[in-house]
């Protein structure tokens, strides 16, 4: 029987960056394995790969841990470990979301009579760009959960693999068939879950949609495969085909929560709202403390009139999981449209103390106090909204809002350009630009903006008044003020008929 022997080595590399200062450091893992007397080449290089990926992401696991805010991501988002083990398995799962391990060279050699494998694996690490790969992962919870599930499947089927090795090694010949056989099959599972991990580490969803098709081709049951490509799929707008990937998901695991979660995403997506709250309550029904459940279920509910269930599942989600920041926001919005603006700013501030820069939670509560009076403070949530986020359209258009009920014209047009040069298609930047302009008497340029207003959205109503009232009451044009008002009226705009009526 010939034993295999394992050499191990780690190798550092430190690269400086003369252009951008950044700093790069590159870990290589190098492994030796000895092929057994039944082993094909295919066979050890899986092995060895499995080992090589192993041994460097925990060595890499120890630098990042050590290097970045890993560990404080950790405690913030996680309760307390029950033991050290879990812990080095979430630090290992992390490892290889923000990393990519690469095969550098694979070296065959025949040594005393048999073939001997060298493989070397490597990985790089960009401090900072792990460190923002880190805070992205470590708040998805979801994904980061199927990446521990993924790691350890991976450490149980080289354990399996060690002991079919082993079985081969010591096999007669009547039973190395029915040996083959169960290798051959967990070389399959292991080649979809090769292609899965791929298709969890990479941004592009096309890229994702490929690498979980090679996974499912693989091992057609694999339900994760199908719900990340689905997941994939639903990021470039492909609803239809992320459905589909859901209910393969669900035929095949009947209480796969995720699975309703997701599609009843989809279909929320889709604007099939009854749907989406018959998925989401399914998927509440087998995870009945799924806070995120809760929270879109009550998105549907709100967007349906719904009000009071929707309370209810932001309240439950809240329950669930109290630092949901954009729970409290959503609850808030929903208070605001109540008319009740000092729980809407309650909530929101509850936000902001949760998380100090979520541009929404400033958002929302600026509204809030605009819709009680408080312009300045509007105005001062919304500096910070656009300080955060310098493209966020809608907090010019709210801070415009709030110049404009000042009576400061000039800083309110302003504005509304610049939502306007973030957006050349928004049609409430140019009505709301035109009221202003209506308001300063410059009726030409309203009637200019309350045009290009109608030609985003001719259904505008709003538009299509202002625009009769700056022809009536600015340049007196009885005659395309009543084509305008009459529109505003067939729309269904409250008040277009008493102004019909004046210009009998």
């Amino acid at each position: 029987m010939k034993h295999k022997y394992i050499y191990l080595t780690t190798t550092l590399l430190l690269i400086f960056s003369a252009l951008c200062h950044a700093e790069q450091r590159v870990f290589t893992q190098n492994v030796r394995y000895v092929m057994g007397e039944n082993e094909s080449r295919q066979e050890l290089r899986e092995l060895a790969t499995l080992e090589a990926r192993r041994l460097i992401l925990e060595q890499v696991g120890i630098y990042i841990e050590s290097t970045t805010e890993l560990k404080q991501h950790i405690s913030e988002t996680e309760n307390e470990f029950q033991d050290e083990t879990e812990y080095q398995k979430e630090v290992i799962a992390i490892t290889a979301g923000v990393t990519n391990t690469e095969i550098e060279s694979e070296v065959w050699k025949e040594e005393a009579g048999v073939f001997v494998l060298y493989l070397t694996c490597k990985i790089k690490v960009d401090s900072e760009d792990v460190n923002n790969k880190i805070t992205e992962l470590v708040l998805d919870r979801q994904k980061l959960t199927d990446m521990k599930q993924v790691q350890e499947e991976m450490v149980r089927m080289q354990r399996e693999i060690e002991d079919l090795r082993v079985q081969l090694e010591q096999a007669n010949e009547s039973n190395v068939e029915e040996i083959r056989v169960d290798r051959v099959q967990l070389s399959d599972e292991l080649s979809a879950i090769e292609w899965f991990n791929r298709g969890m580490s990479v941004d592009d969803p096309d890229v994702a949609i490929k690498y979980h098709t090679f996974a499912i081709e693989q091992r057609p049951d694999f339900t994760e495969a199908y719900n990340y490509r689905g997941n994939a799929y639903m990021t470039i707008g492909d609803f239809d085909h992320a459905i589909v990937d859901f209910n393969r998901a669900i035929q095949i695991d009947q209480n796969y929560a995720k699975g309703y979660y997701n599609r009843g995403l989809a279909y929320d997506k889709k604007g099939d709202y009854d749907n989406a709250i018959d998925d989401y309550s399914r998927a509440i029904q087998i995870n009945p403390k799924d806070a995120m459940a809760h929270n879109n279920r009550g998105i549907v509910y709100a967007t349906k009139g719904d009000d009071d269930r929707a309370f209810d599942d932001y309240n439950r989600s809240i329950q669930i999981d109290p630092n949901q920041t954009f729970v409290y926001v959503n609850r808030g919005i929903l208070f605001k449209n109540r008319g009740d603006y000092d729980r809407s700013i309650t909530d929101c501030s509850h936000a902001i103390q949760i998380d100090p820069n979520f541009a929404g939670a400033y958002f929302h509560r600026g509204s809030a106090h605009l819709n009680k009076g408080e312009y300045d403070r509007a105005i001062s949530d919304c500096n910070i909204t656009i300080q955060i986020d310098p493209n966020f359209t809608d907090a010019y258009i709210l801070r415009g809002n709030a110049y404009n009920s000042n009576g400061d014209y000039d800083l309110a047009i302003v504005d509304y350009n610049h939502a306007v040069q973030i957006n050349p298609n928004y049609g409430l930047a140019f009505y709301n630009r035109g009221l202003v302009y209506t308001n300063k008497c410059e009726f030409d340029n309203a009637i200019n903006d309350y045009d290009r207003a109608i030609q985003i959205d001719s259904s505008d109503a709003g538009a299509y008044f202002s625009r009769g009232w700056a022809y009536w009451y600015g340049l007196k044009d009885r005659i395309n003020a009543r084509r305008n008002f009459q529109m505003a009226k067939d729309l269904g705009y409250p008040g277009a008929q008493a102004e019909l009526d004046k210009l009998r």
